[in-house]
This record gives C-alpha cells, sequence and structure tokens, in this order.
C-alpha cells in the first residue's frame, strides 16, 4: 500500500510513500505544524506516523480495544503527538508520543472517557475533555426498555 501526497493545486508531482504491505484502510490524517510527519489511524487500530523527510512510515502504538474514536493533536513545535485511543475499560486514555525518543506513554489513568487532545499556541500545556458519567453508554451497554 502507498500513501499519495500532491498539492492541493493539483500542480507538480505526486510523491509516494510506502505503508504497510497487507490492505487495510487508513483514517484521520492530521499533519504536524512544520509538515513533515502525518498521524493517522487504520482499521487494525493501530497508530501511524509518516515522516515526508526520511519516507519512513511505522506503526508507534496500537489500541487494546476495538474502536474507530481517534483524536489526535500536534505540539506547535512538532515534537509532541497527542492521541486518543480505546484501553481494556473501553474508555478512551490520553498518550503522548515523543518524535525525539520515539516512544509514547499513556497520561491519564483510564478511569474515565477521556478525547480531544489541544495544545495552546505555546506548546505549554496540553488540554483535552473528560467523561466520568461516559460509562455504560459505550459499546452498546445502555440500558435499553
Amino acid at each position: 500500500m502507498h500513501s499519495h501526497i500532491s498539492s492541493q493545486t493539483g500542480a507538480g508531482e505526486v510523491r509516494k510513500y510506502a505503508l504497510a504491505n497487507d490492505a487495510t484502510y487508513y483514517f484521520h490524517p492530521t499533519w504536524s505544524p512544520d509538515s513533515k510527519l502525518i498521524a493517522f489511524h487504520d482499521n487494525k487500530m493501530e497508530i501511524w506516523l509518516l515522516d515526508t523527510v526520511s519516507r519512513k512510515a511505522a506503526v508507534i502504538d496500537k489500541a487494546e480495544v476495538d474502536d474507530d474514536d481517534y483524536d489526535a493533536a500536534w505540539s506547535p513545535d512538532s515534537k509532541w503527538l497527542a492521541y486518543t485511543q480505546s484501553v481494556s475499560n473501553r474508555f478512551h486514555a490520553l498518550f503522548l508520543y515523543s518524535v525525539t525518543s520515539g516512544k509514547s506513554r499513556r497520561v491519564t489513568d483510564g478511569m474515565s472517557d477521556v478525547r480531544f487532545p489541544t495544545f495552546d499556541r505555546g506548546g505549554k500545556y496540553l488540554y483535552f475533555t473528560e467523561s466520568t458519567n461516559y460509562g455504560t453508554s459505550t459499546s452498546g451497554l445502555e440500558y435499553e426498555q
């Protein structure tokens, strides 16, 4: 599989980037502010990072539970990617990926549902929403009469 990137005007050369060797679907591309990196996810619950300079694509994380919901935000300096993904209790937790170290870590405890990470313009603060009453409304667990 390849990713194709071209100018929004359609002018110029189309750049092709190799991705996975097996068939899959990719969703929600999120460009870094410096326009060198693209974060996205696939239908196998994997979070990908494509470096358009080195032309390398790699899986940086994988969700514990099958879920289409995925939110991502780049820090203004393009050094951090904040993203959400489902954990074993079906809540969404917040993760931070360091471009410098190539490592990701979970930063919320998973006891509430976290969504929509956003960095402030200076990159000093990371904002997100958090719901503690999400529980039974996820995955068809709500009570119906």
